[in-house]
């Protein structure tokens, strides 16, 4: 259904606490290499920080917080820290909407973590199309960066 695991496994995806051990499983179990977010951090760990050690882990960040780039301290800490994110596009989903979406979007999103070494924040919708990309690194936003 998703992108064979050969290309996932080279990254680690910190999986955010609002997706939950649901979708985490759904992930692992379709080749990709999770950390739980709860397994790192402290339950209200302010996000400037956890993006810090994200970034300096050199993990990769799946979220369905969308209005994460709309905030200026962590749009200001993930361009500054070089953080890759991928977050839902707005909406009601249920855990398996959000693991479809992440599962289908396999190939697009090792792809552009090939293509773009970040920081950016890229939105997946339902379907498992990349939206939008924010590229934080000064460089034109793309429309469709896979």
């Amino acid at each position: 259904m998703g992108e064979p695991p050969s290309r996932l496994d080279r990254y680690t995806f910190l999986i955010e606490r609002p997706l939950g051990k649901r979708v985490a499983l759904a992930l692992r179990e379709n080749g990709f290499r999770v950390k739980m977010f709860t397994d790192h951090f402290l339950d209200g760990a302010p996000d400037v920080e956890w993006i810090s050690r994200a970034a300096n882990e050199g993990w990769v960040v799946l979220t369905k917080d969308s209005a994460i780039r709309r905030r200026p301290n962590e749009r200001l800490a993930i361009q500054n820290s070089g953080l890759r994110v991928f977050t839902l596009t707005r909406g009601t989903w249920t855990a398996d909407d959000m693991a479809h979406a992440f599962i289908a979007a396999g190939r697009r999103i090792a792809k552009t973590l090939k293509l773009h070494p970040g920081p950016f924040i890229a939105r997946i919708t339902k379907t498992g199309e990349i939206s939008k990309m924010d590229d934080l690194a000064g460089r034109e936003e793309e429309d469709d960066p896979a």
